[in-house]
């Protein structure tokens, strides 16, 4: 893994509510194999953030959008 994909990772973890932890590990190993293969596109991120920040603590959301669209361009 790069350390790109590592530093969005740990934080997305860091952010996540501890009774999501798994779900949310699940979903990050996903992005980012999609993103190592190329298939990270927007129809994709689109269906599946709004389950990504439900895993996020509220106070986490503001700044997860704005590291996902760095991690993703």
């Amino acid at each position: 893994m790069k350390k790109q994909e590592q530093l969005f990772v740990d934080y997305m973890e860091d952010g996540t509510l501890p009774e999501h932890k798994e779900e949310m590990k699940t979903l990050l190993q996903e992005i980012v194999q999609r993103k190592q293969r190329g298939g990270l596109d927007k129809a994709y991120l689109t269906g599946i953030l709004p389950r990504l920040f439900s895993y996020l603590n509220p106070d986490k959301v503001a700044e997860a959008k704005k590291i996902i669209e760095q991690y993703t361009s």
